[in-house]
């Protein structure tokens, strides 16, 4: 949601970020260090899964 101007944009931005503090909080921290500065909750755990399926670690 990129659009500052629609309504919903505020209650949008507090969600997303209570999401992406939950997540970092529960990363070990090299995934943190990988992750850390990705700007939406859904692309930093687009990125943790399309890595974790590359790597093998989640069931496809």
């Amino acid at each position: 949601m990129a659009n500052t101007q629609d309504p919903k944009y505020a209650a949008w931005r507090q969600s997303n970020c209570a999401v992406k503090t939950w997540l970092l909080n529960s990363f070990e921290p090299k995934i943190v260090a990988f992750v850390g500065l990705i700007s939406t909750a859904k692309e930093m755990w687009d990125s943790i899964k399309k890595n974790s399926l590359m790597m093998g670690k989640l069931p496809k």
